[in-house]
């Protein structure tokens, strides 16, 4: 996985603006026809970055990413980032 873009990071953002900020920041040159991919992340916020990784993941052919998260940062505009920003690429995290 390369990063293409260099981007602010996410922090700099409200949470309505993450997905953009890292829209086309990332490219996998590998093949990956048919594969399943992780990709693991320490922090969770609005997955702005995790779809987007998935998004360039499956653009390079895998069929499915799920991702694994230390730690989901569940603010109380999040709902709302999902909303506006569905995880569409993404397997759900669950929570304990």
């Amino acid at each position: 996985m390369l990063r293409v873009k260099n981007t602010p990071p996410q922090a700099n953002f409200p949470y309505e603006e993450r997905a953009k900020n890292v829209r086309g920041a990332f490219l996998c040159k590998l093949d990956l026809s048919g594969a399943s991919v992780a990709v693991l992340d320490d922090v969770m916020t609005t997955g702005a970055t995790l779809n987007e990784l998935a998004r360039a993941l499956k653009r390079a052919g895998a069929t499915r990413v799920e991702n694994f998260v230390i730690c989901a940062h569940r603010p109380p505009l999040i709902e709302r980032a999902r909303k506006e920003y569905p995880m569409d690429a993404l397997h759900p995290c669950r929570e304990s």
